[in-house]
């Protein structure tokens, strides 16, 4: 198993670079922490978690999708058109998919029933609606969550709804494919590999937590230069994100939230712009959570959502591909 793991963690993140020396703000994910959890690898993907999302499932999703393609070359950033899949189908077919995708046995119970269901990022003014976070890892003593970016976790919308915050500016179809492929990355750990978020919970009611972002865990993509990649200079210009639970009088726990969003030099983020609210559509037992779910798909109407829904049979046949497989069911992660 140790060989195994050597061969997919012998990717090296690209070193992060910034245009000052006080860019660098507090890691969510300690080398302390990555030593004792992590074996000493801070490249997290899906393919670490402790258990995979069984094929079968996501064949069967993947077959109900429309429109099934791979992700499309793209102009300046992605010239060539990745080995993974998207798809597409209606507000409600997305969301009932996202959410059987991601329960997935002995990862689901461990997370915090407030974060388990399916996340619609409402007032967000980027493309992007959907969000999972119940595909991740909790450790529950240091009150972190790491969740990888894999098949089915998030959604983008294929048009612009009538009521798209700031005017629908962010979501246009190549803006918002743009987003979709710097999020997926490669798929693989091969790079540009997918993005892993980071939440770190104060306290013990989870309440607040920082997110933070990027295939390393050790270093942040949450800045202008790698959100924008032709403006890669920018890399000092910092955004610091944030979950924080507010009021509600629904039964379901964890149904509001803010997602804060602060940009500025380096670690000084003083200036709010993007911020929006996380709701949660779909409850943890999988059932509507009303009233977010009527207003989501009120919202949509009749405009479809795609999402990265795994890899095309050429690329699962691939000797990388399997070597992921193999290093997954020497672990029992299969």
């Amino acid at each position: 198993m140790a060989e195994q793991d050597a061969l997919i963690d012998s990717t090296t993140a690209p070193a992060e670079t910034s245009c000052c020396c006080c860019c660098n703000p507090e890691r969510n994910i300690s080398h302390e922490f990555i030593h004792e959890h992590l074996k000493g690898n801070p490249l997290f993907g899906w393919w670490h978690m402790p258990k995979l999302q069984p094929w079968d499932v996501l064949d069967k999703l993947r077959d109900k999708l429309t429109d099934r393609k791979k992700f499309p070359a793209l102009p300046v950033v992605f010239k060539e058109e990745a080995e993974m899949t998207v798809g597409y189908a209606s507000a409600k077919e997305m969301l009932s998919m996202m959410y059987e995708a991601t329960k997935v046995s002995g990862i689901w119970e461990n997370v915090p029933e407030k974060l388990r269901g399916v996340f619609w990022m409402k007032g967000n003014g980027v493309g992007e609606e959907l969000m999972v976070l119940q595909y991740g890892r909790w450790f529950e003593k240091e009150k972190i969550l790491i969740t990888p970016m894999a098949p089915f976790m998030w959604a983008w919308p294929a048009g612009k709804p009538s009521e798209a915050p700031y005017w629908g500016a962010m979501y246009g179809p190549t803006t918002t494919m743009v987003g979709a492929r710097i999020l997926c990355g490669t798929g693989l750990p091969r790079p540009p590999s997918p993005a892993t978020y980071s939440l770190k919970f104060s306290g013990e009611d989870l309440t607040y937590a920082v997110i933070q972002a990027g295939s390393d865990l050790t270093k942040d993509m949450v800045n202008v230069g790698s959100l924008l990649p032709p403006c890669s200079c920018l890399t000092c210009i910092r955004g610091k994100f944030t979950l924080e639970l507010q009021p509600s009088t629904l039964p379901e726990p964890g149904s509001h939230w803010k997602r804060g969003i602060w940009w500025g030099p380096g670690t000084c983020t003083f200036c709010p712009f993007g911020g929006y609210n996380f709701v949660k559509v779909l409850r943890g037992d999988g059932e509507p959570n009303e009233p977010y779910y009527s207003e989501f798909l009120k919202y949509m109407d009749e405009i479809k959502l795609f999402t990265w829904s795994g890899f095309p049979d050429s690329e699962r046949q691939s000797p990388e591909f399997r070597t992921l497989e193999e290093a997954a069911r020497l672990r029992g992660a299969l």
